[in-house]
């Protein structure tokens, strides 16, 4: 789906879920080089921006939390954006759900498309991508909400929803940090990059700049401490399964003589004292003094 918000300074073109007719559209008005439309229709690993005579070609990744029901799990998007001096194109999902909103925001509200396209393509591409990396926000104070959980009731919870808890936590860091550090370099580049439209934007970028690098030290304190979290609770759920199996060890030694005495005299054969009158009582008795005798020797060596 293609949309396009316009005046006579500057031009937004938005692609969602892009299709090669959109494409096409952008080849016959733009010269844009042919790699650049391939890796609008790939997903490319890592960010990136290449730098063209008249524009710019920007990959940049943000998560986006989907509603998965219970799960807290998160995906990375792509946004690739072509950035000219008059022109901004964005070509990204539908889960870009701000991108949509500030769109929305510039075709109803006339004062806020004359605020942003009066000021250049750099400052309405600023406050596009200032809203997407804010929205990360909300999914680090999740996280740190997640891990305090994990803090409080790991030793009242059942051990599988908490590993699982802790498995989810470690992926979605883990894909944060590899979305959010490489793109420190290309704003310390758009902070460095003379703007096109003469004005001092580098501030801005290095406030972005500054953001990410907030999520990302965040990231890794929340990492450290979710690790020494990982360990506690494995050092726990081990102590546990020691605690039973030498229960059961106890329990197995114990009932070892019972096992040998009742199954010598449950032979079918002559065996020593099977007349008396009073020999079943003797045989019990006998068991009874063997229990009593290994529980001493685990009592003494406080086993």
């Amino acid at each position: 789906m293609l949309e396009i918000l316009s005046n006579e300074k500057m031009t937004w073109i938005d692609i969602v879920n892009a299709t090669s007719e959109d494409l096409n559209y952008l080849r016959k008005s733009y010269n844009f080089h042919d790699l650049d439309f391939d890796d609008c229709l790939t997903k490319v690993q890592r960010p990136k921006m290449e730098e063209y005579d008249d524009y710019r070609f920007v990959v940049l990744h943000f998560p986006v939390v989907l509603d998965k029901g219970k799960s807290k799990r998160f995906q990375i998007e792509e946004l690739d954006f072509f950035w000219g001096k008059d022109f901004l194109i964005t070509v990204r999902s539908s889960n870009l759900n701000r991108v949509s909103e500030t769109f929305e925001q510039l075709r109803n509200i006339e004062s806020k498309f004359n605020k942003y396209f009066s000021q250049g393509v750099d400052y309405l591409l600023y406050k596009l991508l200032h809203k997407l990396v804010k929205q990360i926000e909300p999914i680090m104070k999740q996280i740190s909400c997640d891990i305090d959980w994990i803090d409080v009731n790991y030793d009242k919870k059942k051990a599988e929803s908490v590993i699982e808890k802790i498995s989810e936590l470690r992926r979605n860091i883990i894909f944060l940090q590899s979305a959010l550090k490489p793109q420190l370099n290309i704003f310390a580049v758009f902070e460095k990059t003379k703007d096109q439209q003469e004005k001092n934007m580098g501030v801005y970028w290095g406030d972005i700049g500054d953001s990410l690098v907030e999520f990302i030290d965040m990231a890794e304190d929340d990492q450290e401490l979710l690790e020494g979290l990982y360990s506690s609770i494995d050092t726990l759920l081990t102590y546990r399964t020691n605690k039973i199996m030498k229960i059961l060890a106890m329990i197995t030694v114990i009932s070892l003589p019972l096992t040998a005495i009742s199954g010598f005299y449950g032979m079918n054969v002559a065996l020593p004292f099977q007349d008396l009158q009073n020999a079943v009582w003797g045989i019990v008795s006998v068991m009874v003094v063997s229990v009593i005798i290994v529980v001493l020797i685990f009592t003494i060596n406080k086993y």
